[in-house]
């Protein structure tokens, strides 16, 4: 349990430092926010089968902020 939650908030600090990145201010904002929603609404996963399945979301979002990064 203790290495899921840290591996979990790992990924969260690190989506967000990479969020920061962005150059434009929309997309910045609206990755945060993605980002921040995403992690909020899922926070009472405990199944880490299920924790991966969601993680598809993340990958969406980091895929996109990938696309929007110049």
């Amino acid at each position: 349990m203790a290495s899921s939650r840290r591996a979990t908030l790992r990924l969260y600090k690190t989506l967000l430092r990479e969020c920061q990145k962005l150059n434009s201010y929309n997309f910045r904002t609206y990755a945060l926010e993605k980002a921040k929603y995403e992690f909020r609404a899922n926070k009472a996963v405990t199944d880490v089968g299920q924790m991966y399945g969601e993680g598809h979301l993340v990958i969406e979002n980091a895929e996109y902020m990938a696309h929007n990064k110049t």
